[in-house]
Formats: structure tokens, sequence, C-alpha cells
């Protein structure tokens, strides 16, 4: 779908799938109205309305060479972009991966439903670093229904301390982290350096319930890890926190793996 150029309507020339129809509905929606590019050799105009706006967008030294356009034929490009700096951030792309990132990195469009603006409004940065943290993209045969299935692994990883307690009160770090749909597995791992403190995990679904936790008590087992484990997470904003009861501020390193399927 073809979007202005600051990510918050949907042309009202770009053409509208199907409303509720899975199939009949745009992927993705970039700029599309009002788009500075080269003009061509011929020096035919694209259209008289853009030709009539090109004083405002183009330098008057430039008319010659470039002029505005609208339409998807213009947003495309955009996407076009978005793909090759995704497939340099990762050569091991697939196609069917590359779209999933796309839409699962889309920004929202608030007022607009799928059969106009698709999954949002295409994010680039977004969609870069997503496409730098999966890895392993696979096979995949589903125990319950014997399908084969494409899967890839979303691995995130990030540091964060947990502060002194207070006396009878566990200090705690909390790090949002997305899930997303038809994901098959999602394991957190954390650990430190000083096996005395003992630190806890806990994972906590977009309602805010408790999922999965992990309290092993490290110097029973002499290492310094945490390691929690759901099975099918649902979609959404996920929770996880790192807490302890501390008499000094302790640094961590966490991991967070996910098994995605490329179709959900």
């Amino acid at each position: 779908a073809a979007g202005d150029k600051n990510g918050k309507d949907v042309a009202f020339f770009s053409s509208r799938g199907i409303p509720g129809d899975d199939f009949y509905h745009p992927t993705i929606t970039a700029p599309g109205y009002l788009i500075v590019s080269d003009r061509a050799s011929t020096g035919l105009a694209t259209t008289p309305v853009t030709s009539s706006v090109d004083p405002i967008y183009v330098k008057t030294e430039y008319l010659p060479y470039y002029t505005t356009a609208n339409g998807t034929s213009m947003a495309a490009p955009h996407v076009a972009g978005a793909i090759a700096l995704m497939t340099q951030a990762n050569p091991k792309l697939t196609p069917d991966v590359i779209k999933r990132i796309l839409i699962n990195t889309a920004t929202p469009m608030p007022g607009y439903q799928k059969h106009a603006a698709g999954a949002g409004y295409l994010n680039v940065k977004a969609a870069v670093d997503q496409a730098r943290q999966i890895k392993n993209i696979r096979s995949y045969r589903d125990p319950r229904t014997g399908k084969r299935e494409q899967v890839y692994d979303l691995t995130t990883t990030w540091t964060g301390t947990v502060s002194a307690s207070l006396p009878g009160v566990a200090a705690s770090d909390r790090r949002a982290i997305n899930v997303e749909p038809g994901t098959l597995s999602l394991e957190v791992t954390v650990d430190w350096d000083v096996i005395a403190n003992d630190l806890n995990l806990y994972l906590y679904d977009p309602q805010g319930r408790l999922a999965a936790k992990s309290e092993v008590l490290q110097s029973i087992y002499n290492y310094a890890n945490e390691t929690a484990h759901v099975q099918s997470p649902p979609a959404g904003a996920w929770t996880v926190e790192v807490r302890g009861f501390l008499n000094a501020p302790q640094a961590y390193r966490a991991t967070s793996n996910a098994v995605v399927k490329v179709n959900p």
C-alpha cells in the first residue's frame, strides 16, 4: 500500500483489499505519496498532477532531472531498499523469512484495518535489527500434525543490573521482550559472575501472569545461571524479571531465544 511520508495515513488512491479476507489485502504500507525521484530521460512528466507540484519539492535547477510521483510504484522501491539492507545484515535470509520480518516489524497504523494498510507502515530500522537477530533457518516437523514447516531462531541479548536490596525486600530488574506470532517455544537465560549473589528468573505473559520461573539455589550447584522455558507462548509483549536479595548490585547477561514459524 502507498502511504504518506509521515507514516500516518494510507493514500486515498491506494487500492484496498477485502475487509476480513485472509488473502486480498496489502502486505505492508510504504512511502508512496509525493515522492521525489529522477525524471525519465525522455523528459516526459509522470502525471500533470504531480508535475504541477514539482516546484514545491524540487529546486528550479533540478526540475529537468527530478519530479514527484504517487503510487504503490513509488512505495515498492522503498521496500526493495529495506530488503537490500536486511540481506546485507544477514545474507542467509530466505524470501519467506524476509516477508515475515517486514510484517512483524511494521509499525501499526491506528485507524486503518488490514485490508487497507496490511501489517502497518514499513519500519526499516526494526526490520534490519531483527534480520541480524535471526539464525538457524531450518525445516521443522510438527509432532502433532506431521507437517513440515520452515522455522528460525530469533535471538536477542542484553545486559542489566539488579541493585542492592532493601531489608527484607528483593530487588529486581525488568526487561520487555516481544514474542512474535507463530512462536513455538521461548527460552530465556541469565548468567552472572558472582555465585554468592543468588538471582532468580521470572517470565510474565502479555496479561502479566507468571508463565515460567527458575529459582535454582546457586551455592548448591556452583554456577551462576538461571533458565526458564515456555512452550507455545502467546504473541505479544512479555516481561523478563531478574530478582534477588543482594548486599551489592549485580550485573547480569541475558539471552532470549524464540523458535518462530515463518508462516504462522
